[in-house]
């Protein structure tokens, strides 16, 4: 029986100041979150056939604004365009209205004229 009671005791503590060493050491939640706890960013420069991380995304942004200013041109001609065909269209309305008038009237001058 005093063999199976030696079996079951708890390990020795160890001493207050090597505990605390232990948990310095294991991160707490809290830490690994700390700007400390991330990992540094490499410091290695960027192979020469290789254009940096932010001369590349000046350069897609360049493209970009390259795409849209050919796309802004391309709608200030099709809006040109069709400002021009709505003044044709319109030139054609008024001449057809002016020639139905026209002979609306030629038919009430040619009525009255009968009576």
């Amino acid at each position: 029986m005093a063999e199976q009671n030696m079996s079951k005791q708890k390990p020795p503590r160890t001493p207050p100041t090597a505990r605390a060493a232990a948990k310095a050491a294991k991160p707490t939640p809290r830490a690994a979150h700390s700007p400390s706890a991330r990992p540094v960013a490499s410091t290695t420069l960027p192979r020469a056939d290789q254009p940096a991380p932010l001369e590349a995304a000046v350069q897609r942004l360049e493209a970009s604004v390259a795409e849209l200013k050919r796309e802004r041109d391309d709608l200030a001609a099709r809006l040109s365009s069709a400002q021009a065909e709505i003044t044709t269209l319109n030139s054609a309305r008024k001449a057809a209205i002016d020639r139905i008038d026209w002979v609306i009237d030629s038919l009430h001058t040619a009525l009255q004229d009968k009576s």
